[in-house]
């Protein structure tokens, strides 16, 4: 089990549990490494940007060569709509051993100021369950294995 600490906002993030044992057999036809993926909106799209200091890129940093970490922030999007693309997301062709999902910097937004990002406490909650439902719900994607990746919400700051 490999243990990772990424410092977010002044926060730390601490990923632990996750395990990399080796396949037994190549049983994916693309050999590809298993992955961590980050869904959420621009805090996470921009989470690689080395010049922040960005918590993806130290991510991708600490896992180097044992897995990778594939980017899945939407600048601009809400819990609304990512709950509509969270099928087309969870489909990938790796071995998913983690989700992290950050959401909410948008929702909050002023319904006066924004109504077309405004997303009400409830339905921003209701949403954020459907994302997690379905990254826990058995993912099948051609011909790889059943993948149940663990989840990490992080809370807007």
């Amino acid at each position: 089990l490999l243990y990772t600490v990424v410092l977010l906002s002044g926060t730390l993030l601490v990923i632990k549990g996750v395990s990399l044992r080796k396949r037994s057999s190549p049983a994916s036809k693309w050999m590809l490494r298993p992955c961590f993926v980050l869904f959420g909106d621009s805090l996470t799209q921009h989470s690689f940007n080395h010049s922040l200091d960005g918590w993806g890129a130290a991510l991708q940093h600490s896992y180097a060569a044992k897995l990778d970490v594939l980017n899945r922030g939407l600048s601009g999007y809400t819990t609304r709509w990512g709950c509509q693309l969270v099928d087309q997301v969870r489909c990938i062709p790796q071995k998913v051993l983690l989700v992290t999902l950050f959401w909410g910097a948008n929702d909050h937004v002023s319904a006066e100021s924004r109504p077309e990002y405004h997303v009400p406490l409830q339905e921003y909650m209701k949403n954020l369950r459907c994302i997690i439902q379905a990254f826990r719900a058995p993912t099948f994607c051609g011909d790889l294995v059943e993948h149940r990746p663990k989840v990490v919400v992080i809370t807007p700051p």
